[in-house]
């Protein structure tokens, strides 16, 4: 059993991990240090699980330099990869016997803006993020539908 390092609120969580894996490379960063805020939703009218993870990057993770670029070992998040997480989630101040680990696919970077509007030391960003079986269930239907509607080949 895991105590917790400050007393937990209602919703609280401990994060032990938290990585971005690329879906092309394989590649993983890990961003721990990197997130501010992370807000997971679960709705009663959708069989998925959605929410958004705030990061402060220093790195160039999304506009990487073109030095950047030429480093075959640069990670550049563009959407598509996959988060990682890894957390307890406190029932009371000293219950966290169960580690959770999920895994998201990213869909969207958004709200992006600078640290500091002067001096470019690095960008603040939301990262969109959903259950993959909802984007797996999703293109499902958009590839059956496809199947299934009247192309309009013939007839008057």
């Amino acid at each position: 059993m895991t105590k917790a390092t400050i007393p937990p609120q209602a919703g609280f969580i401990e994060v032990k991990k938290c990585n971005i894996v690329s879906h092309e490379t394989g590649s993983v960063v890990d961003i721990k240090g990197n997130y501010i805020s992370i807000d997971i939703r679960e709705n009663i009218y959708n069989p998925y699980i959605d929410g958004y993870i705030d990061i402060v990057d220093t790195h160039g993770m999304i506009y990487p330099t073109a030095s950047e670029r030429s480093d075959d070992n640069f990670f550049q998040i563009r959407g598509e990869e996959y988060l990682h997480i890894e957390y307890y989630d406190y029932k009371s101040f000293d219950d966290a016997s169960e580690l959770k680990k999920e895994t998201y696919f990213i869909y969207a970077i958004e709200e992006i803006s600078q640290l500091d509007k002067d001096k470019e030391t690095g960008l603040q960003y939301r990262l969109f993020f959903t259950s993959p079986y909802k984007v797996f269930a999703s293109t499902l239907i958009i590839l059956f539908s496809s199947l299934t509607t009247d192309t309009g080949s013939g007839g008057s």
